[in-house]
């Protein structure tokens, strides 16, 4: 499927990827704002809202059901992956596709890599709820293991484990970023320009959302998205290629803030996450750095010659 021999390929593949991306996910949100009509509601929180399931208290006026909505954000949160698929077909015919599904076997996936991926936003976490408890031990004073409460954690639309690993960022986004654009981009460039360059783009995708916000908060999201590039690159290619630890990686990091204030309802009232977010960037510039020497290198090759 890589066109290792051809860059101009490469890069017609990539653009075509990157561009049916936007289009989905940035042309969806006229439609919200239409949907919103004269509402008080916004397109962005509308989205939001949506997307996490808090759908009581939306206007009664809205032009599309909360439902059809949701089937809209769900367009949004696979764009990725969609236009690989469509992408893999134009130019790679059924051998692309068959590449991109070979990521998902689960012959492929390791169980130690799946182990990291939770473990270490478990950790990432973990010591952010000490650092805030050390300013605030009240926040940690209630714990709420009900049944309900794990069922939140587990499948909830705003803070489910299971949720965002199937229906939004896991299979959303990983089979595309990198399942496809990633392997691609190593036929190109080193991994850690590839992880760069890819962290850049995966930045600018989410520019709808981030219009309007501060700009130091705007330059964070930037940094800890090719921060987190690179970490997802290092682990894809230790995984050998499995998209599966990647997935719950993702998965696990943007849903792990709200898992905890979930069984932690006291971090709610605190903003605790912070550290957790730094200690994630410099796990990414130590994958950077390893992305660098030889030995990953080859890695990289490797995949793209047997792809």
């Amino acid at each position: 499927m890589i066109p290792s021999d051809n860059r101009r390929a490469a890069l017609a593949a990539l653009s075509v990827w990157f561009l049916l991306s936007c289009a989905i996910a940035w042309g969806l949100m006229p439609v919200l704002a239409w949907a919103a009509g004269g509402t008080a509601v916004d397109a962005t929180e509308l989205l939001g809202r949506i997307e996490n399931g808090q759908w009581a208290g939306l206007p009664e006026d809205l032009r599309l059901s909360p439902s059809l909505l949701y089937l809209l954000t769900r367009l949004q949160d696979f764009a990725f992956t969609i236009s690989a698929l469509v992408t893999a077909v134009i130019f790679f015919g059924r051998s692309g596709v068959s590449y991109i599904l070979n990521g998902l076997a689960s012959k492929r996936a390791s169980v130690k890599w799946i182990g990291a991926a939770l473990l270490l936003p478990v950790l990432a976490y973990a010591l952010a709820i000490m650092i805030a408890a050390m300013g605030e031990p009240g926040v940690v004073e209630t714990v709420d293991l009900s049944v309900g409460s794990i069922s939140k954690v587990l499948i909830g639309p705003a803070s489910g484990l299971l949720t965002y690993l199937i229906l939004r960022a896991g299979l959303g986004e990983e089979p595309g970023l990198r399942g496809f654009a990633l392997p691609v981009m190593l036929s190109l460039a080193s991994p850690l320009r590839a992880g760069l360059v890819l962290g850049a783009l995966w930045a600018l995708w989410h520019a709808p959302v981030l219009l309007g916000r501060d700009i130091i908060e705007v330059a964070f999201f930037i940094l800890l998205n090719l921060a987190l590039s690179l970490l997802f690159t290092w682990v894809f290619l230790k995984a050998r290629g499995s998209i599966w630890p990647v997935a719950l990686l993702h998965a696990a990091i943007n849903a792990g803030d709200r898992m905890a204030e979930t069984i932690l309802p006291g971090l709610a009232a605190v903003d605790w996450q912070i550290p957790a977010y730094l200690a994630l960037i410099l796990v990414g510039v130590a994958a950077g750095i390893s992305l660098a020497r030889p030995h990953m290198k080859e890695a990289a090759i490797e995949l793209t010659q047997h792809s």
